[in-house]
């Protein structure tokens, strides 16, 4: 009698070890189906994330000249600017930076190339005394951040506040 209680013992053991074991599997079976569905709506959003455009950064353009600026010379400074004789007076700007760029540009051409502000869309002006703008010799290029200043008399004075080639 004692034999059949152990066995009786050792099948009920038995059983419930099967029992737990199968409801262990059931759990983590139920975990795994709730994590693949989980990951399945991350893979969908995160699909939808990438198909998101970058906005478009879209430039002030100046209809006259057709060059694009960010920002661009204030009012009050064109103003000003034509009171003292300029008659487009972000370009008349742009045309002394070109026609200076040797003196301005800290940076020596390199295989004959030669430093200058070559695209005009490059330019950017970001207030009535700071400029940001391209340079390049054809080989190597950077860019450099300016303070402008024109006088009374309309000479205009250029100071490179940082540049560095890249």
């Amino acid at each position: 009698m004692l034999k059949n209680n152990a066995n009786l013992i050792y099948v009920l053991v038995l059983g419930l070890f099967v029992s737990v074991l199968f409801n262990v599997k059931f759990m983590l079976s139920r975990q795994n189906d709730i994590v693949a569905e989980e990951i399945s709506i991350m893979d969908k959003e995160l699909d939808e994330i990438q198909e998101i455009e970058e906005p478009q950064v879209v430039p002030n353009i100046d209809t006259e000249s057709g060059m694009g600026h960010m920002i661009g010379l204030p009012d009050h400074e064109i103003y000003r600017l034509t009171q003292l004789g300029f008659e487009n007076p972000q370009e008349e700007l742009i045309a002394d930076l070109k026609k200076n760029a040797s003196q301005i540009i800290p940076f020596d051409g390199v295989l004959g190339g030669t430093m200058g502000f070559y695209w005009s869309e490059e330019i950017y002006f970001f207030n009535n005394r700071w400029v940001v703008a391209y340079f390049e010799d054809g080989h190597i290029g950077g860019y450099i951040l300016l303070k402008y200043n024109v006088n009374d008399s309309g000479e205009i004075t250029w100071s490179v506040l940082q540049s560095e080639l890249g």
